[in-house]
This record gives C-alpha cells, structure tokens and sequence, in this order.
C-alpha cells in the first residue's frame, strides 16, 4: 500500500535579493546609480507611481558638489543634466521693496525643473540596466523571525524579501511609518509655495522681509522659465 506524503511549502532562508530601494524619486535613482558604479551591483527599485509622470514638481538647485557626484557617477548623465538645466551668472540678495542688499557671482550652480531632472536619472538607470518595478505601493515590511532579511508586501498581491530595505521614499515614507511607528510628525508653522513661471532670468534672485518674516527665492531652469 503507497502513501502519498504531505507536501508543504519550502520556506527559503536567503533573501530574493541583497538590497532594494524603495522609491522611484531623485535619491532613489542617484542611490542606485551610485551602488552600480561603486559596487557592481544593479539593485532593484520598486516605485509606487504605475509609470513616469511630467510635470511633477517644480525646480531645484544643482550646486558644485551635487554636480560632481552625478558627473563621477556616469558622465553621460552629468552631460545630459548641462543641457536640460540653466546656469546662473550672479546672486541677488534683495529687500521685498526691491531694495538691493549685496550682489555676488555664481559659478557651477544650475538651476532645472525636477522631472526632468527624474527623467534623465532614469534614463541612465536603464542604459545601466537596473531594474525599475513600476506601480509597486509598499504597504507593509515584515522581519523574519528565523531569518536576517525583511519581507516586503505591496499594493498589488506580491512580495519580496531582502537583507538591505533602503528607503527613498520621501517626507511622508511608509518605509519610517512601518518601522518607526511611533515617531509622529509636528507642523513646524513654515509653508512653501513653488511653481514655474515662463520669465527668462539668469540670475538667482532671493527677495525677502524683515516685517512679515518672509522671503523668496527666484532662479532659472531652463529657456524662457524660471521657479519661484
């Protein structure tokens, strides 16, 4: 007489992968660019968005250093970032009545709207041939108890597990709220307001107060558009 031996499911002790970024963002993609080329290895990025999206967000501001890292990163890159950014030629520190405080020129400082900043990061993550998993919402990280990896679990049904969880996903990180729960965010009083506006500048303007508190940053990003 046979018996047929129950079956059950084989729980793998090592990890699917050794790392994953979390967050398909600006550090998400210099983070992964940055472990290819000093590293060799190609880590995974899973981002919650289903795919690229333009015109998200306004402008930002490369400085020396920020440009030499992604120039030592992947030269293609820094050349394509020259040519979507604008660069300033002087910085303007002013009153809000316009009156002039001090006047400087600025050098290895460019200013470009983010997404298309977003964009070319992925690009070269692409020619670099890592992984980008679209349409991936984390909803939860769970550490194995048996093993020294986490299991994470996404919006859709699926998982993956990993030694190293980085997280790159922003101010409001569901990475920190899974595994710092009980740290709690404060408003601090503080707004910001940001936008693109088409005015051709080529200067780095910074308008502020002394009644009101408040001040202002203008720059270029590109041609005919400035982010204020």
């Amino acid at each position: 007489m046979c018996q047929r031996k129950a079956s059950f499911p084989v729980v793998s002790r090592s990890p699917q992968h050794e790392v994953i970024i979390i967050g398909g963002g600006l550090v998400g993609f210099v983070l992964a660019l940055a472990l290819e080329k000093y590293t060799g290895r190609k880590v995974p990025v899973y981002e919650r968005s289903a795919t690229m999206l333009p015109y998200v967000g306004a402008g930002l501001v490369l400085q020396q250093n920020g440009l030499k890292v992604l120039q030592n990163i992947d030269e293609t890159l820094y050349e394509a970032i020259l040519q979507a950014s604008s660069a300033f030629t002087e910085r303007t520190w002013e009153r809000h009545d316009v009156t002039v405080v001090a006047v400087a020129p600025e050098s290895n400082s460019r200013g470009i709207q983010r997404w298309r900043l977003q964009n070319l990061l992925y690009e070269a993550a692409c020619r670099n041939e890592i992984k980008v998993h679209w349409g991936k919402e984390l909803i939860k990280v769970v550490s194995q108890s048996s093993s020294e990896y986490v299991r994470v679990h996404f919006a859709d049904g699926t998982q993956t597990t990993t030694s190293w969880l980085m997280a790159s996903d922003g101010v409001k990180s569901k990475v920190r709220r899974t595994v710092a729960p009980d740290v709690e965010w404060h408003y601090s009083g503080w707004m910001s307001f940001m936008g693109i506006s088409h005015v051709e500048s080529s200067k780095l303007r910074m308008p502020s107060s002394l009644t009101t508190k408040c001040h202002a940053t203008f720059f270029p990003t590109g041609d005919l558009k400035s982010c204020f």
